[in-house]
């Protein structure tokens, strides 16, 4: 009966399931702001260990491209959910995970599609090029169209704006990155560092310090009491 304590189904399935319940309950109480850095956070940092330099699963395994696949999603994710949220915080919390679920798996699947259908998609870098504009081009569009005509106070619109432009240059930035890597400039490698680290490491902060006064100095009462 060994086999049965030695599974990952007992050991760290248990507590990585109770660890996410904790996690999501407790941000759940938290105003907005404060739960949204609290849960994408562990996400940023657990992205990082699983698909950096570091990463316990071996490059070019299916493992690894799954877990891939899930955190490009969750990145993604992030941005929708945070600007969708911000600007509609009075609107129930499920019609804002619904409507960032729906538009974070878009283009995954779009280009899930055109990789079966065009041979040259096949190339992870070509891949990137079609993958990244598109992703840019959505977020601008959103934030040009949907979040900036909400009803939120005009210091959130202009504070998801803010978010929007840093998110869509990032991305861009990848865009430019691997056109000139497959323009076999090898620089672009080094260049991708700059959007690499604005993903992983400048994202939250940039939403945490230009984030308005209001917002960062509420603590215990909900965050749409606070910015009127």
């Amino acid at each position: 009966m060994k086999w049965i304590y030695d599974s990952a189904w007992h050991h760290p399935f248990v507590a990585y399931l109770v660890g996410l319940v904790l996690l999501f309950d407790i941000a759940r109480r938290l105003p907005f702001l404060y739960g949204y850095l609290f849960v994408f956070l562990v996400e940023i940092l657990a992205d990082a260990s699983v698909t950096g330099g570091w990463s316990p699963v071996p490059l070019g395994t299916s493992a690894y491209t799954v877990f891939s696949v899930v955190f490009i999603v969750l990145g993604d994710f992030r941005y929708f959910y945070f600007a969708e949220r911000a600007t509609r915080l009075t609107e129930p919390f499920s019609r804002s995970l619904l409507f960032a679920t729906g538009v974070s798996i878009i283009v995954p699947i779009v280009t899930a599609i055109m990789t079966r259908t065009i041979p040259a998609l096949q190339n992870d870098r070509i891949l990137y090029l079609v993958y990244e504009p598109a992703l840019g081009c959505i977020v601008l569009g959103l934030d040009r169209f949907r979040f900036a005509r909400s009803t939120a106070p005009k210091a959130i619109r202009d504070w998801v704006h803010r978010v929007s432009l840093f998110f869509a240059t990032l991305y861009f930035g990848w865009a430019f990155c691997d056109a000139l890597i497959l323009a076999g400039i090898e620089a672009g490698h080094v260049l991708r560092i700059i959007p690499n680290v604005m993903y992983y490491g400048a994202f939250l902060p940039f939403i945490w310090l230009s984030a308005p006064a209001a917002m960062r100095e509420i603590r215990s009462r909900p965050l749409s009491e606070a910015v009127t």
